[in-house]
């Protein structure tokens, strides 16, 4: 049987590269074994129909639930995979953000600044070309259909699903330091100055001094070369960095069909309080 893990669950465009980037140098730091997986059961555009990809799917997912490592980062988490690693027991948090930050910030990111490559995501060569070729608005009429399956992990997620604990990028990254140590200490990682809950399964400790270094380290300003959170660089994968930008990019059309695609998904994630917001 494999040994329980600490688990790290999250989707595109949730702070899930700066996360991945963290848990990665905090990982060489205190000598733990990662395995990332970033494919998802489906993926834009159909691709994921194609045996291909399809094996590449099957094939992370398998190490997940039955490799040698400490701790999963799962940057496009999926329920159906979540719930194969139930056999071999895991501690985890997970990551979500506001929807429709998800379409302002996949726009941006999908029409620039996100790395493309035929061997690892053409269906994002396909959309980028769509997006290149048109005006905003009608290119985030496009993105909200090609997001659907971003979009719809978030919508049909199982929250508190196997004790996992919940956050948002909104609380993440204002205080990110203080907010993923606790997180951590969820898993079993545990920062000097936190403490771990009772089974979790790891037990291993993350000097302070180490924790600060890391964190400074990967400072919005620093991984910006001095850009303040909020000030706009629309060609950099850290556009902007702060939460509520997509009420300075929807329009009626596009607030209007977020609507039709994704019903009732804003006031269930409790970001408003009904489906009136405009």
């Amino acid at each position: 049987m494999p040994k329980p893990i600490a688990a790290y669950f999250s989707h595109h465009k949730c702070a899930s590269d700066w996360t991945l980037r963290v848990l990665k140098q905090l990982a060489d730091a205190i000598g733990m074994k990662v395995h990332h997986t970033h494919w998802p059961m489906r993926l834009p555009l159909g691709f994921h129909n194609e045996p291909k990809w399809a094996g590449r799917i099957a094939e992370s997912w398998d190490f997940a639930a039955n490799g040698d490592f400490d701790l999963l980062i799962a940057t496009n988490a999926e329920m159906e995979h979540v719930r194969t690693l139930s056999a071999r027991g895991f501690h985890g948090f997970h990551v979500i953000r506001d929807p429709r930050d998800i379409i302002i910030s996949g726009y941006f990111s999908h029409l620039a600044s996100h790395p493309v490559d035929p061997d690892q995501n053409p269906w994002l060569m396909v959309h980028r070309e769509l997006l290149n070729h048109c005006g905003k608005e009608e290119g985030l009429l496009a993105e909200l259909e090609y997001s659907s399956t971003h979009l719809d992990r978030i919508r049909f997620w199982e929250y508190g699903y196997g004790g996992i604990r919940e956050s948002r990028f909104e609380t993440l990254m204002p205080n990110p330091a203080v907010e993923l140590a606790q997180l951590l200490a969820h898993t079993g990682i545990v920062v000097d100055g936190y403490e771990a809950p009772a089974g979790a399964p790891l037990a291993l400790r993350v000097p302070a001094d180490t924790w600060a270094a890391i964190m400074d380290a990967n400072s919005f300003q620093k991984l910006t070369a001095g850009r303040a959170k909020g000030e706009e660089a629309r060609a950099s994968h850290l556009r902007s960095g702060v939460a509520g930008d997509w009420r300075n990019h929807f329009t009626a059309p596009v607030t209007a069909k977020f609507k039709v695609l994704y019903p009732g998904m804003v006031p269930a994630l409790r970001y408003e309080a009904d489906d009136n917001w405009e």
